[in-house]
């Protein structure tokens, strides 16, 4: 509990805000209690850390456009090793919470020249959660309801 603790009064120092609390898939047959956190103004910001680790896994960056009511995903950074481990999929759902709460009707993005190595595989992540991907363009795009 102690490490809990000291990772929330970390983030809130860092004068970030607490997204959500949740767990990742199965990581040596335990699931692993992380902490989305960030900022959720005219851009939006997501990382994800776990107390257990002091460790920030992974961050996504975003430009928010309210005028026309859509996220512009600029990038999403992490290090290889964390692969397959359930925090992409936890960003990506807490972004479009956020997207949603917020009246957004579109979630946008480019598939970068840097990550050309592995696009079959950000194909499959963006696609499971309902974006089209245009794989000669690298364009991304969610149409939220």
């Amino acid at each position: 509990m102690k490490k809990i603790i000291d990772a929330v009064k970390w983030i809130v120092k860092g004068d970030y805000r607490i997204l959500a609390i949740d767990s990742t898939k199965l990581t040596n047959h335990y699931p692993e209690e992380v902490i989305l956190y960030g900022y959720n103004d005219d851009d939006i910001q997501i990382m994800v850390t776990s107390p257990n680790r002091n460790y920030k896994y992974l961050t996504i960056n975003t430009n928010l456009n309210l005028s026309n009511k859509t996220i512009f995903i600029d990038d999403i950074e992490c290090s290889e090793n964390i692969v397959n481990k359930g925090y992409g999929s936890l960003v990506m759902d807490c972004l479009i919470n956020i997207a949603k709460l917020r009246k957004i009707e579109r979630i946008r993005g480019r598939l970068s020249s840097v990550d050309k190595d592995h696009f079959d595989r950000l194909q499959h992540f963006y696609s499971k959660f309902g974006f089209s991907v245009n794989m000669d363009t690298g364009l991304i795009e969610l149409v939220l309801k």
